[in-house]
């Protein structure tokens, strides 16, 4: 695998066609030349560009690494999509975005690297607000880094999505060693009661308020097992057929739970897993030592279990650049707690990751780092995802 196109995947989740049960009312998007050509892809490989640029620009990815062997989407580009995104959670992600711009800018070791750092968020902000109003008498280099993008996001308010927020952010905190398994946190709150925040953080519902695991259906309850390859890119048609869904938000354990996650623009990956999955109400399915609360209002939990020889694989497909790989660890889960402030709701996310075959390039390991930071960042969105996307249910 060469570091031209490397990629990684945090999580994996399928597409089997849609089904009856799905309602979408939400209203179209005004389109614009540019954003009517904008897909799901485009706007996760935008927040990875964001991501590389910022990192990159900072010393945070290993030596020797680029952007070029990184095969990101250009910056100018990536701005551009998100500048253009009509969609309901698309504030969102480009309050992230300018927040982690900025932050990084500041922190840029070499001046042509602030200045094309700083000179995007400029763009996205729009004159909605300035940097140096934002930073206000914050001295930029006296925070660390993590910190003032944390800063940074809760004072970007222009941008905050009506009836949600959301109101703080803790971006990505990513515990690594190179070839080792990744452990990244994030954490968000937003102005939701824990019953409406429950219903859009059910795995059921991943693929209808994520690109990452856009379109419908590609995450959901399997009844039957679906049938392992090791192609490139994988086959359509063996996965498993969906069981009958539980209602949105409500608890439940699925030891077959389908995923298919890909992303093919730039960092590009291609797996689709069986996890297990565990929903549960007032009470833990895995200690969340980040929770502010002592029992949760509601959790998922989540884990890619060990192969059985005498059963089928639960590891049905796994791509990284075109080449076969397999997920060795695949674990997390996410914790809603009803916040001190009425009628909010705090989430925290944690995900474990890591490969049977090892990322034994330095490239690869960064591209693995920047996957997995974007995908824990985006519950951001998947938190304030409309209700209209929602499955409904009697």
């Amino acid at each position: 695998m060469t570091n031209a196109r490397i990629v990684v995947s945090v999580v994996a989740f399928l597409a089997v066609g849609t089904i009856g049960c799905r309602e979408r009312p939400c209203p179209k998007p005004p389109q614009t030349p540019t954003a009517g050509r904008v897909s799901a892809g485009d706007r996760v490989a935008a927040m990875l560009s964001v991501h590389a640029y910022a990192y990159h620009g900072t010393g945070v990815l290993p030596r020797g690494v680029t952007i070029a062997s990184l095969n990101v989407m250009r910056l100018a580009r990536a701005v551009e999509i998100l500048q253009t995104d009509s969609t309901a959670v698309a504030p969102a992600r480009r309050r992230r975005a300018i927040a982690k711009l900025i932050a990084y800018g500041e922190h840029a070791a070499d001046r042509a690297d602030q200045e094309q750092l700083i000179d995007a968020a400029k763009i996205l902000l729009e004159g909605r607000q300035s940097i140096g109003d934002l930073l206000g008498r914050t001295d930029p280099r006296s925070i660390e880094v993590h910190a003032l993008e944390k800063v940074l996001f809760e004072r970007l308010t222009a941008l905050a999505i009506p009836g949600c927020g959301p109101d703080q952010f803790d971006p990505a905190n990513i515990d690594w060693t190179f070839n080792a398994v990744v452990h990244v946190t994030a954490k968000v709150t937003v102005a939701l009661d824990p019953g409406e925040v429950a219903r859009r953080i059910d795995p059921q519902n991943w693929d209808a308020c994520s690109p990452f695991f856009s379109p419908p259906e590609n995450t959901y309850i399997a009844s039957c097992d679906g049938v392992a390859s090791q192609a490139c890119p994988p086959p359509t048609g063996n996965d498993p057929c969906l069981a009958p869904r539980s209602p949105s938000g409500s608890t439940y354990h699925a030891d077959r739970f389908f995923e298919h996650y890909h992303s093919s623009t730039g960092i590009d990956a291609d797996f689709k897993d069986m996890l297990d999955v565990t929903t549960t109400q007032y009470k833990f399915c895995s200690t969340d030592p980040d929770a502010p609360c002592a029992a949760p209002d509601y959790q998922v939990c989540y884990a890619l279990p060990l192969d059985d020889p005498s059963k089928p694989s639960r590891r049905l497909a796994g791509c990284v650049g075109g080449v076969p790989a397999t997920l060795a660890l695949d674990e997390g889960f996410l914790t809603a707690c009803k916040d001190t402030k009425p009628g909010h709701t705090v989430v925290t996310v944690s995900k474990k990751l890591s490969f049977t075959d090892p990322l034994n390039t330095l490239g690869a390991d960064a591209a693995y780092r920047i996957m997995a930071a974007e995908t824990t960042e985006s519950v951001a969105e998947l938190a304030c995802c409309p209700s209209c996307r929602i499955e409904v249910y009697p």
